[in-house]
């Protein structure tokens, strides 16, 4: 995680660095409060706004960097209603994406399939 973390100052490394998120998000709940820290640590160098990581009960889920017209995140929405999370209001002011797309919280957002229960190990 350090060394992923000090990639994460280099601008143009973030990118590839977005891969490793995953990870990030698995490790921040880590009973090892160093692994913890040190999760949380790699995504404020990604410069994520916000905690993009969320669980959908067994389901870890990712939000997509997010800033809507409101200067809202994602992790803004967290309670919202469906109307809040589909106004006109609620597109990303960089990409266009809804809400409903980038963000967990308004069913979109990066579903990880729960590594524990893979039975073939592909995904890894």
């Amino acid at each position: 995680m350090a060394a992923l973390k000090n990639l994460a100052l280099e601008p143009s490394a973030k990118p590839e660095l977005d891969k490793a998120l995953e990870c990030a998000c698995y490790l921040k709940f880590s009973m090892d409060w160093l692994e913890e820290s040190k999760s949380y640590g790699l995504i404020q160098f990604l410069r994520r706004t916000g905690d993009p990581c969320w669980w959908r009960g067994a389901t870890l889920c990712i939000d997509d960097d997010f800033l809507d017209g409101g200067l809202y995140t994602c992790s803004d929405y967290e309670g919202s209603n469906p109307e809040e999370c589909q106004g006109e209001d609620s597109k990303d002011i960089f990409t266009g994406e809804p809400a409903t797309k980038a963000c967990c919280e308004c069913g979109g957002g990066i579903e990880v399939p729960n590594r524990e229960h893979s039975t073939t190990g592909d995904e890894l």
